[in-house]
């Protein structure tokens, strides 16, 4: 699309062994050199983790996370005041913000999953890999 065509893609190898891969807003995507190294990936599975991480930023999964997890405190400060729930309950209504933040989050990495497979496969890898 003319979104992905306009950004400026930015792929970077960070020295150090875990195995991560990530992107962020904009479109800087790094690999740690641990993933690549400890599991020995063939080009097409570094296209998939490629993909996936691309997806994100078309996605804008980074964004949405944040409005949402803004809106869902606001929310939670808002009815902590009100029921007089004081600081404990301003912490337990933040746990719970926490893992509907969770939940986006998994929904995010299997769209980015999917999208990343297809945008592998457009690209002429192999998506079973």
């Amino acid at each position: 699309n003319d979104r992905a065509r306009q950004r400026k893609w930015e792929v970077n190898l960070l020295g150090d062994a875990q195995l991560n891969a990530f992107c962020m807003p904009g479109g800087k995507i790094a690999f740690y050199y641990g993933i690549l190294e400890k599991l020995k990936l063939e080009d097409d599975e570094v296209a998939a983790i490629m993909g996936h991480e691309v997806s994100h930023a078309l996605r804008e999964h980074a964004r949405e996370r944040m409005g949402k997890t803004t809106a869902t405190n606001a929310v939670v400060e808002l009815g902590s005041a009100l029921l007089g729930l004081g600081n404990l309950g301003r912490y337990a209504a933040g746990v719970g913000a926490q893992l509907l933040s969770l939940k986006f989050s998994r929904e995010d990495e299997t769209e980015a999953d999917l999208v990343g497979i297809e945008l592998a496969a457009r690209a002429g890898y192999d998506p079973a890999a």
